[in-house]
Parts: C-alpha cells; sequence; structure tokens
C-alpha cells in the first residue's frame, strides 16, 4: 500500500519475501520508565534507532501513536488506513452485538469467558460454531476454539507508521 509493488507478495515469489526480510525492520515496543516520561526520551531514541539501522525501511504498528505522537516527532509517518473484517469476523461481530457484548472489554479474558458462560445453551454452540470457521482463516495460528478466543478476534486500534532511509 505504501510502498507501491517492491514488497507485494505473490505465491511462490521468494525473491519479495527476501525483501522484505532484508530491507524492512520493525519497532515493536518503545517503553520508558514512568519516571523519564514526558522529557522526549521516546523519541530520541527512535530518531537515534532511524539513522542507524542500515535497513531501507522502519514500520511501526502502535496503539499508543494515536495518543502520543512521538513516532511521527521522531521522523515517521502515519499512514491513514481503513480495517475490513473477513466474513467470520462479520458474523462474529454481530452475533455478539445482537446479545449485548461490550466491546470495549473485548481484551479482557474474564469478561469473554463469562460472557460466553452466560449464554444459552444454543447461543454457545452457534458461537463455537463461528470461532472455528475464524481459525480456519489464512494466517490465524491460534487452533484452539475456546471461549477465550475472544479476546484475539479483534484487533486494537493501532496506528501504521514507516519510515524511508533515504541515503541507501
Amino acid at each position: 500500500m505504501v510502498f507501491g509493488e517492491r514488497y507485494i507478495y505473490t505465491s511462490g515469489d521468494l525473491h519479495k519475501t527476501g525483501l522484505i526480510n532484508e530491507e524492512t525492520a520493525r519497532i515493536s515496543r518503545v517503553v520508558i520508565h514512568p519516571k523519564f516520561r514526558g522529557i522526549g526520551l521516546g523519541e530520541h531514541l527512535v530518531r537515534e534507532t532511524l539513522s542507524r539501522s542500515g535497513v531501507r525501511v522502519i514500520e511501526a504498528l502502535a496503539v499508543m501513536a494515536k495518543y502520543n505522537p512521538f513516532f511521527e516527532r521522531a521522523g515517521m509517518l502515519r499512514v491513514n488506513y481503513e480495517r475490513h473484517d473477513s466474513a467470520a469476523n462479520k458474523k462474529i461481530s454481530e452475533f455478539l452485538k445482537q446479545r449485548s457484548f461490550d466491546f470495549t472489554l473485548s481484551k479482557s479474558k474474564a469478561y469473554c469467558c463469562n460472557f460466553f458462560s452466560c449464554l444459552e445453551d444454543e447461543d454457545r454452540k452457534v458461537l463455537l460454531g463461528y470461532l472455528a470457521d475464524f481459525v480456519q482463516q489464512p494466517f490465524i495460528k491460534i487452533k484452539t476454539v475456546e471461549a477465550d478466543l475472544l479476546t484475539k478476534i479483534f484487533p486494537s486500534e493501532g496506528a501504521y507508521l514507516y519510515w524511508m532511509n533515504t541515503s541507501t
């Protein structure tokens, strides 16, 4: 989406997979001790990392970037994107909406398990069927279908950011 055709993978194209592995890096987490927050340390660390990375592209997917734009202040660019749920995700979402599921608590294992246990037997069977469909999707590595799987279906809404090394 951001880099054009360079990294778009097509089945069997190992060259592009190799390019991605060789030319890109990802910042997974930037954690600053609470005592040192608010002084620009996160921005400084990211800026220094970018310039010393030796790779063509660095990317970050960060929920906190929505609230604290230190990645952008360090020189990364934000990409606005729209998420499209799969058919399996849509079925699960609709099913849960109809039963007053609180999506703000979807990351809570206790909430999801309690919600599941309060469903009627028939609704539990239907939901387990939807969850079984969900785990059959490509790129889903979880294969155990249990109530706490609900915590993994709805991704956190993060910001995607990238930086391109113009000196390589």
